[in-house]
């Protein structure tokens, strides 16, 4: 059995292990190695900006990662689908361009990107920095870069600066060639139709077509431009006498009428045969009776009644109308019409007007004297939108959003309260339409959209991720997709997505023109187009630029493969910035230092023409409670993060209520101070530890000498008190023998003193009485030995004479 110095040694040689261990882990951890291997400065020369660093383009191309390189005179920029991160040349820096002035980027089949400058060759090699490779000579005026088609170096790479052609493989062994290669910066074709184009042809420099099909174009000293296939459908659909005779007309009212397009303005109305690409007027001031004269005629809406006819219903009257030979032919007038009319709905052969002093106004085609039906209803005015339901009934959408059910066949007048209904607010009607699945639809003029389900008995608020609340019209395509329009944007709606998404090509409020749309103005054209009346006249929506449904288009099928995390930025205390970029996924797990606790997670989502189509959600497991709110954004920024272990989310969706398309994870873990590590507490422990063993062994020796101490004044209180007994016992028992033997010596001596006795019994007497002095001697000495052991024997002086 071991000793207790042998456990001591045992613990310390134990303690001394487990410390190097750990001090070992945390100053090796491989984590970190790793991380390390991946990790270096950013480039000093690497900005970003909302804009290019220069308007004259010269080469277009994608990296692996989808990111788009534009190189311009005054460097690259790499645009990640919101702003550009900018390089640019230094002369200070050697992982910088090797100049600004950009002739080719090239991408080779190992998916690294080359630049070509007028100053020399370069490689990306993440990082922000750049590998610069010297050609031999002065020929560093790189115009051309190429793969090279030798198979068994698949990293070799042609150059050129227009008068010899270089050979540089994997290794970087540069050769001279006897190929030659020629620069081609239009890597694809321009649109047949080049009005599409901002600037002549003879400006293009660059032309590049990304994975979307999305045309890229650059130009010299005119940027860049965005063409995608959608936008050369529309700009094709737009090119017709409608578009062309309405263009900065505002468009009030339309509707189609068999194969005509009717569109009304302030002044008249075009009718545009779409079949046979004809176009006539007719002046507003032509057909309808002016009240008083010369008062302006209001043209509310248009209502179709066949292929052929239609009513045209103004402030205070209704016509019946033949449309033929693009013109309104009037068939019959209503009497004028004192108080105020709305807007018209065509039930079964009738037109249904809302007026403003509270009757419904029915009208049939051939004979326009009105019946009249009573609205009991406080909230009932000529502002009163209708809609025809599918089982016949018509719905008022009422000031207020109150609502009511008409029934035409009874006459009959049902108010209608849901659940989710807003009660506070002054909701003036803008539009009320019923989609192909009976869905209703209920526009505002200042509160949004609202979204009405008749089975379940219920409405929501919808919401359309613009601050742009004034709704105008509606109309539902031939693909069952609904089309909303508000002042100033266009927004769809796909049923499978059950989310709005805003029509780029129809956003007034993206657009340098400043135009808006108008209630009423919308409708389908013979051929399935979606015409839109605005201030700036009809625009045509074709059925080939309502490739909306994004998730079916290739980029869309590919989409949960090109979601990458490309990017990873780590600030520590001092400032310095360092970079994974590039090889972000090479790695899932990466450990930083205590001090480098500022990150930001740079990512790259397809889609960048379409970008209402996806968007990106992400969170950080430990730091965020939940997932943030979808965003646009390609960045992801997080600072004074606390030690600890992290888990970064980002997901790709393409609706709220629909399951995410990708997701990507990569876990941070941040290690704690070298004083707060593993080592550090188990040093700290140890310490302590010590501390209070020490302190405990000192306190057991204090305690064990008290301890001796009050035993060994005990036993002198025992012994002292054992003394004391015996002191009293004998001086009691001193007591008792002296008072006898006084008693006895004194008839003794009187009996000695007594002459008449004779001498022998005076010999006796004498050796007895000599006893008895003796024994009381003793016992007085007794008596006063035990006063001097309990200190009560005094001092007497007696004068004597000591001659």
């Amino acid at each position: 059995m071991c000793n207790f110095a042998d456990m001591k040694k045992a613990i310390v040689i134990i303690f001394a292990a487990m410390f190097c261990l750990l001090a070992a882990l945390y100053c090796l951890d491989p984590g970190r190695k790793a991380t390390l291997a991946l990790l270096q400065e950013k480039g000093k020369t690497a900005t970003k900006d909302y804009m290019l660093s220069s308007q004259s383009v010269t080469s277009i191309a994608s990296d692996r990662r989808e990111l788009v390189w534009i190189g311009t005179s005054a460097g690259i920029n790499v645009y990640d689908g919101k702003d550009y991160v900018q390089f640019s040349y230094d002369i200070k820096d050697t992982t910088a361009l090797p100049d600004d002035y950009i002739n080719v980027l090239h991408l080779d089949r190992k998916g690294r990107m080359w630049v070509g400058t007028q100053n020399g060759l370069a490689r990306y090699v993440g990082g922000y920095r750049f590998h610069r490779i010297p050609l031999p000579g002065e020929n560093d005026n790189i115009i051309a870069i190429e793969d090279s088609p030798e198979k068994h170096d698949s990293l070799a790479i042609l150059v050129s600066d227009g008068n010899k052609t270089f050979h540089i493989s994997g290794d970087e062994k540069i050769t001279p060639s006897a190929r030659q290669i020629e620069p081609n910066n239009l890597k694809a074709p321009l649109p047949e139709d080049h009005s599409i184009l901002r600037k002549p042809v003879e400006v293009v420099s660059a032309t590049f077509k990304d994975l979307g099909d999305n045309l890229w174009v650059g130009y010299r000293n005119a940027g860049i431009q965005v063409v995608s296939q959608n936008r050369i459908a529309y700009k094709k659909a737009n090119d017709n006498l409608l578009a062309e005779k309405t263009k900065g007309i505002a468009i009030l009212s339309m509707t189609t009428v068999g194969k005509h397009i009717l569109a009304s303005t302030a002044l008249r109305i075009f009718i545009y045969d779409e079949q046979n690409k004809k176009i006539g007027q007719t002046p507003l001031k032509n057909i309808f009776d002016s009240i008083p004269a010369p008062r302006k005629i209001n043209l509310n809406n248009m209502v179709k009644y066949d292929d052929q006819h239609a009513w045209l219903v103004s402030d205070h009257q209704v016509l019946s109308c033949r449309i033929s030979n693009e013109r309104v032919e009037v068939l019959h007038k209503s009497p004028v019409i004192l108080p105020m009319l709305g807007n018209g709905l065509a039930v079964d052969g009738h037109l249904y007007v809302s007026s403003r002093d509270g009757k419904l106004l029915r009208f049939r085609f051939d004979n326009l004297q009105p019946d009249t039906l009573r609205i009991s209803s406080p909230h009932y005015t000529d502002d009163t939108e209708m809609v025809k339901l599918s089982n016949g009934d018509i719905m008022l959408f009422m000031v207020g959003m109150h609502l009511a059910i008409f029934s035409p066949k009874t006459g009959k007048l049902k108010e209608l309260k849901v659940a989710g209904m807003p009660h506070n607010g002054n909701m003036d009607p803008a539009f009320v339409r019923q989609d192909s699945y009976g869905y209703l639809w209920l526009g505002t003029m200042r509160d949004g959209l609202y979204f009405m389900d008749m089975k379940k008995q219920y409405m929501r608020r919808v919401n359309l991720l613009l601050s742009d609340e004034h709704i105008k019209a509606m109309v539902e395509d031939a693909n069952r997709q609904v089309w909303v329009t508000t002042m100033r944007n266009a927004f769809f709606l796909t049923h499978a997505n059950k989310t709005f998404l805003m029509s780029s090509l129809l956003s007034a409020s993206q657009d340098q023109d400043d135009w808006q749309f108008y209630a009423n103005s919308v409708c389908l054209s013979p051929d399935g187009s979606v015409v839109f009346g605005s201030s700036d006249g009809c625009k045509f929506m074709p059925p080939q630029a309502m490739n909306t449904d994004f998730l079916r288009t290739y980029v869309g099928t590919h989409a949960s493969k090109m979601l990458n995390i490309f990017g990873l930025e780590v600030k520590n205390q001092e400032g310095k910035v360092f970079a994974v970029t590039d090889e972000v996924s090479r790695l899932s797990r990466y450990t930083f230092t205590y001090d480098e606790n500022d990150l930001k997670f740079s990512f790259y989502y397809p889609s960048f023409g379409r970008r209402s189509a996806l968007m990106c959600q992400y969170r950080l497991e430990g730091y965020d409670k939940d997932w943030q709110a979808p965003t646009y954004e390609c960045v992801a920024h997080y600072s004074n993060l606390a030690p600890g272990k992290y888990t970064f989310h980002l997901r790709l969706i393409s609706s709220m209520n629909r399951p995410a398309l990708a997701e990507r994870k990569i876990e941070i873990i941040i290690k704690p101070a070298p004083w707060w590590s593993s080592a550090a507490w188990l040093l700290y422990f140890g310490i302590i530890a010590f501390v209070l063993y020490t302190f405990n062994r000192l306190y057991l020796k204090a305690r064990t000498n008290h301890l001796r101490l009050l035993e060994e004044q005990r036993e002198t209180e025992r012994e002292k008190r054992a003394k004391e007994m015996n002191m009293k016992f004998f001086a009691n028992i001193s007591h008792e023998f002296r008072n006898p033997l006084t008693i006895i010596a004194g008839p003794l001596m009187m009996l000695n003193a007594d002459k008449a006795l004779p001498d022998s019994v005076h010999r006796i007497l004498n050796h007895v009485c000599i006893s008895v002095n003796r024994m009381l001697r003793l016992i007085d000495q007794m008596l006063d030995f035990n006063q001097l052991e309990t200190d009560e024997l005094r001092l007497r002086v007696v004068e004597v004479d000591a001659a």
